[in-house]
């Protein structure tokens, strides 16, 4: 059995196709939920962003969608056996299809952001890391039409990717308001951590560092992950 322990849950991730790691971390640690009531994940795939959101806020109420239904039913035991579990309600839904009832004060993912390349012979790989252009536009559209209007969407993007998700996301009223750069280690920036929003404002920037050139992980990343880790964290 596969599992990864945190401070105040446990994620079994057996059958999820993409396992517990760095990009989950940041992704949870920095999505601000501090004023939130309702909050959607898009792809919660083991639920662990939405475990650690619950976290950081038990008074929220997450809806958190996973397409595949084994996962669905992994992440759902995920969330049963926390304390956390009136916080979320996993539901077994393609987002395209998701009925929505009522707008959202924060909506996160990690998006399956790779447009082009080897489609892996895992189909449930194909569904967490591969999106059509197609598919982006209805994504965003879709995202648009369930946020509310003072609210912010959460993502994290390979650095390479990113202003043209950016872009994509401007014509359907959605416009970046932080952007955390995070670089792997010095020099080398990886991924990006966007919060879009329906107003257009300036841009709050960081950079944030993962590794020391020592291959150590940075004193950032340890204060920002430490209410999650019982641990040095997984290299």
């Amino acid at each position: 059995m596969s599992t990864f322990s945190f401070k105040h849950f446990t994620i079994k991730q057996d059958i999820a196709a993409v396992k517990v790691g760095t990009d989950a971390m940041l992704l949870g640690a920095f999505t601000d939920v501090s004023t939130a009531n309702k909050v959607l994940e898009i792809g919660t795939g083991t639920g662990v962003i939405s475990l650690m959101l619950a976290q950081k806020n038990p008074s929220i109420q997450i809806v958190a969608l996973e397409i595949h239904a084994e996962t669905a039913t992994e992440a759902a035991i995920n969330i049963s056996n926390s304390t956390f579990f009136n916080c979320i309600n996993i539901q077994h839904q393609d987002f395209l299809n998701f009925v929505v009832l009522d707008k959202y004060d924060v909506v996160v993912t990690n998006p399956p952001y790779f447009e082009c390349g080897l489609i892996p012979e895992d189909p449930k790989l194909q569904i967490a890391k591969h999106i059509d252009r197609d598919k982006m536009d209805a994504w965003f559209c879709k995202i648009s039409s369930v946020l509310d209007e003072v609210g912010s969407c959460w993502m994290i993007l390979p650095f390479e990717a990113s202003n043209a998700w950016i872009e994509l996301a401007n014509k359907y009223g959605l416009f970046v308001d932080q952007r955390i750069n995070v670089y792997a280690k010095p020099a080398v920036c990886k991924r990006v951590i966007l919060s879009f929003s329906k107003i257009s404002k300036n841009i709050v920037q960081q950079d944030f560092l993962i590794r020391e050139a020592s291959g150590d992980y940075s004193l950032e990343y340890l204060e920002l992950t430490k209410d999650f880790h019982d641990r040095i964290p997984v290299r």
